[in-house]
């Protein structure tokens, strides 16, 4: 079974989210908050689909990719889904995966052992409705070297 029907299985609206697991088996994937999904409710419409009554859960691959010519921080990293953008790693987050890239990849180049989970997205009837959000998942070791300082 694939890595995201594995996913997709466990992960149903409506019941508890374990921690998912990482393809190697041995170590757990820990969530990474992003910041700034307001701004990309299309593109997040776009691939979880349309709003539903119970809100949406869907598995994606992601990519964080340094985004050096961004006009209002030339340390920025954004998240990406199917090439489209869903957010940032907020700014003390982007300046930890700028030494953690220099240090273990090479320069410039993005990380993709990122699972994302794309959720929310409810419409109710009398008008309540929820945005959509991204929680980005990463092994373990990459999450420690993440951390707010």
């Amino acid at each position: 079974m694939s890595l995201f029907k594995k996913f997709t299985s466990l992960f149903r609206v409506g019941t508890a989210r374990p921690q998912p697991q990482s393809d190697a088996g041995d170590s757990e994937l820990v969530r990474v908050d992003i910041v700034g999904e307001a701004s990309y409710q299309r593109e997040l419409g776009i691939l979880a689909g349309p709003k539903t009554e119970d809100g949406v859960s869907v598995w994606k691959p992601a990519e964080l990719v340094p985004e050096p010519n961004n006009p209002y921080d030339p340390q920025a990293v954004v998240a990406r889904i199917e090439g489209y953008t869903v957010g940032y790693l907020s700014r003390a987050k982007a300046r930890a995966f700028h030494r953690m890239m220099a240090e273990f990849y090479p320069a410039g180049e993005p990380l993709t052992e990122v699972k994302a989970e794309i959720r929310g997205g409810w419409l109710r009837a009398g008008g309540d409705e929820g945005y959509f959000g991204v929680a980005l998942y990463v092994q373990e070791r990459i999450a420690r070297r993440l951390e707010d300082e």
